[in-house]
């Protein structure tokens, strides 16, 4: 009942926000072109299909798809085919939902709640992505374009404790550098389109994204509305469950299938983790030599 009431909150909050892009070319609300598509299956024909598309191909589930695809002006893009059937199935077993291809209420509530921008992966973690063993110290830096609503220096302390909790059951250790200083991961806040190919989409979308090793890439959307409070306050996001996560990002860990890991791909508004759970420790720990 608590959860369902949860959800209702993030709903009227996000119907209420202005439009944003969820990738290149794709007007997408997450919410209202999600929710107009709720019961459709394999056959159907709706204007907010193309919109489903591009969400389940930047996330990993339709890598046949192509942009000249799905932005082609004709009506297949509108379709509902077996290709879509498919990843929409593929999405639904990666998060234990009734494995139907269609688009029930417990499909579209999961694909509406806020989350990492890198795709899921089947695999526990990143294939050949590790750092090597003269590279188990890494330092940080911040380099932002934008600042966030948290002061600074409550951003620098939950970071470095997030940096903590991954150190202590991992065999890395981590510093942070001034950005002058040579480093090997650099964090920071951006909006919209920031200089990549993951732009942000503004609150409850994309929350971050990071790269896997050795590129050493953190981006928060700063558009977000983080907290540092325990727990997090209705409508808030945790920003030391979001620096955990893309932490393990950075350090090789892919999405995990168990809903109470720091690295599942959603985050709860107004829920808080503090700590790595069984499964994040025991996918660090399959990169990694355990400490």
């Amino acid at each position: 009942m608590a959860v369902n009431f949860l959800f209702l909150i993030v709903l009227l909050l996000i119907h209420h926000l202005p439009l944003r892009t969820l990738g290149h070319n794709t007007n997408f609300q997450s919410l209202n072109s999600l929710l107009s598509l709720q019961g459709l299956s394999k056959g159907h024909t709706a204007k907010d299909i193309p919109n489903l598309k591009h969400y389940l191909k930047r996330f990993g589930y339709l890598n046949n798809y192509d942009e000249t695809t799905l932005n082609n002006n004709n009506n297949q893009k509108d379709y509902f085919d077996d290709a879509l059937e498919s990843a929409v199935k593929l999405y639904q077993k990666n998060y234990n939902l009734n494995v139907t291809g269609k688009l029930d209420s417990a499909t579209i509530k999961q694909m509406s709640l806020p989350r990492c921008g890198v795709p899921d992966n089947v695999q526990y973690v990143i294939p050949g992505a590790k750092w090597p063993p003269n590279k188990y110290h890494l330092t940080y830096a911040f380099n932002s374009s934008k600042q966030p609503a948290l002061p600074p220096e409550d951003v620098r302390t939950t970071v470095a404790f997030a940096f903590t909790l991954w150190a202590r059951n991992s065999v890395f250790t981590f510093q942070e550098v001034d950005l002058g200083q040579p480093h090997d991961l650099v964090l920071g806040f951006h909006q919209g389109y920031h200089g990549d190919n993951g732009p942000f989409d503004g609150p409850y979308g994309v929350l971050a994204h990071a790269t896997p090793p050795t590129e050493g890439i953190l981006h928060y959307d700063v558009e977000e509305y983080f907290s540092i409070s325990d727990p997090a306050g209705a409508g808030k996001i945790d920003f030391l469950w979001v620096s955990m996560h893309e932490i393990g990002h950075l350090l090789g860990m892919g999405h995990s299938l168990d809903p109470l890991a720091v690295m599942y791909a959603t985050v709860t508004p107004g829920m808080s983790r503090k700590n790595l759970n069984a499964d994040d420790v025991a996918g660090i720990h399959t990169l990694y030599l355990t400490p």
